[in-house]
């Protein structure tokens, strides 16, 4: 398989399989802390990773809440939550002083003549990138890592990789064209090198450090030096391009990748050409994110308009607690695949084609998906569908665990709920109804 020539990620820390949270949306009238308690304690959600969007990178961060990031992220580990920040590998021309001092001990990638390469990016006039194959220019990259950790911080979104510019060189030589795949690899394996250098864990060559640092780009062999994916900025709509169903044909591609750990922004990211996500698109992406390899709620963007949220209503806070809730109790299952994923490569979610090779109706199934060993899932990813159809692969026995109702390979059930299958004791595959019936039809 790929994974034994290209290598597999460690087994990630116990907590990247929790719910996360991201505390950036439209409360910011109570602080990190406040609110997780709140979550925690007074609405009995659970969760285990704190989504801050604190970018140290491209522009850097003020010195001055360091102390008090620390205490926030000190009170946070007290109740069982970690935090994680923003790095990418850009530096903004106006990042003062570090810019100039990077340009200077060649730290950034080159245009053919020599100078900086600089391409504008989001809302700054100019960046450069960090080359990562000048020795030095990793040691100070690395440094502002550890800057993080001694904030509190325990990973981080390890954002872009593939923006190299095909005309840039490198300081090794290379050109840029060559250098684009190439890059991640080094981008990626410079965070690796310094958490499994520095905060290894007990079994250094089995499990990952205790961070979680989650990357959008890869190329053949990513895995080795990450342990978390997620599927980039997608849609906030049920577009099969961009939205709700793109992201699972994306977590199916990468897992047949050999990256195991893939998952995507609930309720998406971007809304200017489509309204805000609405409730019931943000309770299906909720379902769908329960059963991927993260379950990662979005709590910001961008688009025209302020963002909606499932938290904005009693009804779609009910919802995200119920699947907070059977995410958790999950985690047995989860913390078993993920050394399954360890010892043969296989992803968390994994297209029919690698339990059901044989069976080509199901290997056409681009929707739904194995969940682990055990579990078939196929969501409703289709706005105002009440309705959804199943195929169940040959060879084998369902039940739908919430009726013990008994059904023969091929048969396709549909109701309003998203359907999941499950593995009994008896070694027969079943299929249970994962959707709330009351709601998010």
């Amino acid at each position: 398989m790929m994974t034994d020539q290209n290598g597999r990620s460690l087994i990630p820390p116990p907590w990247q399989f929790g719910p996360w949270n991201q505390f950036s949306d439209n409360q910011k009238e109570e602080t990190i802390v406040t609110r997780a308690r709140k979550m925690l304690f007074d609405q009995d959600i659970p969760f285990s990773l704190c989504i801050e969007p604190l970018h140290f990178f491209p522009s850097g961060v003020d010195p001055g809440i360091a102390p008090t990031r620390k205490k926030d992220h000190e009170e946070l580990s007290d109740i069982g939550i970690k935090s994680v920040g923003y790095f990418n590998p850009m530096m903004a021309l106006i990042w003062n002083g570090t810019y100039e001092m990077a340009a200077r001990n060649n730290y950034l990638l080159k245009t053919r003549t020599g100078e900086p390469y600089n391409y504008t990016y989001l809302g700054y006039p100019e960046v450069s990138q960090l080359d990562f194959t000048n020795p030095a220019a990793v040691t100070w990259y690395q440094s502002q890592l550890e800057y993080a950790i001694g904030m509190g911080f325990r990973g981080w979104m390890q954002d872009y990789g593939e923006y190299t510019p095909p005309d840039s060189v490198s300081f090794d030589g290379t050109d840029g064209l060559e250098m684009h795949n190439k890059f991640v690899l080094m981008y990626q394996n410079t965070t690796y090198d310094l958490l499994t250098r520095k905060y290894p864990s007990s079994e250094p060559d089995k499990y990952a450090p205790d961070f979680v640092v989650y990357v959008r780009s890869g190329y053949t062999g990513s895995q080795r030096y990450t342990w978390s994916h997620w599927t980039g900025d997608p849609t906030s709509d049920w577009s099969y391009s961009s939205g709700l169903p793109a992201q699972i044909v994306a977590s199916l591609t990468v897992g047949l990748s050999g990256m195991p750990y893939s998952g995507s922004d609930i309720g998406g990211f971007v809304w200017y050409l489509t309204p805000p996500p609405t409730e019931e698109l943000w309770c299906r992406w909720a379902e769908v994110g329960c059963f991927s390899g993260t379950m990662h709620e979005q709590g910001s963007g961008k688009g025209f308009g302020e963002k909606t949220h499932i938290f904005d209503t009693p009804e779609g806070t009910r919802i995200w607690r119920k699947y907070a809730k059977l995410r958790t109790q999950l985690f047995p299952y989860l913390y078993n695949t993920a050394h399954e994923a360890y010892q043969t490569g296989l992803p968390i979610m994994r297209h029919h084609l690698l339990d059901f090779p044989n069976d080509t109706q199901a290997i056409s199934q681009n929707f739904q998906y194995m969940f682990g060993p055990s579990f078939l899932v196929a969501p409703v990813i289709e706005d105002g569908r009440r309705g959804w159809d199943v195929y169940l692969p040959e060879g084998e026995t369902w039940i739908d665990v919430s009726s013990q109702l008994k059904g023969g390979e091929g048969s396709r059930p549909s109701g309003r709920r998203s359907h999941v299958r499950s593995r009994g004791n008896d070694g027969a595959r079943s299929r249970s109804q994962s959707h709330d019936p009351q709601r998010c039809y």
